[in-house]
């Protein structure tokens, strides 16, 4: 799995191997720790109860949610140089991710197999 994400994503940074233990929700969502344990479906519960803030500037640490239907994933940005958001400017983002089975991959927020051309992003405190 590393090598496939060598391969295709020559400039993402692995920051932990694979492992089937979490996934990207539970990542960003609940738990960064390396010993999570926890395989989430669905991050929605977390901004639909009022605990995460819907923000359209997004800043260091805020989640981000890529909806694509089928396709969904989550991310914590890691850092993001200021300037205008949207659609065209999110490679001002770098976020930091679990790929599905894979490991922990440290990327631009539109460089992953999870990002498809014009998607919304979506960010939460």
């Amino acid at each position: 799995m590393n090598n496939y994400v060598n391969t295709y994503y020559p400039n993402a940074t692995i920051l932990r191997d694979p492992t089937t233990n979490y996934n990207c929700h539970s990542y960003a969502w609940y738990s960064q720790s390396s010993g999570n344990i926890y395989w989430m479906n669905s991050p929605v519960a977390y901004w639909s109860d009022g605990s995460y803030t819907y923000s359209n500037n997004p800043s260091v640490n805020y989640k981000v949610y890529y909806s694509t239907s089928g396709n969904e994933h989550s991310a914590i940005i890691y850092s993001r140089i200021p300037g205008p958001i949207g659609p065209n400017a999110y490679g001002t983002i770098t976020v930091t991710s679990k790929w599905g089975q894979m490991g922990l991959i440290r990327h631009g927020a539109m460089y992953c197999p999870y990002y498809t051309s014009g998607l919304t992003l979506n960010f939460y405190y």
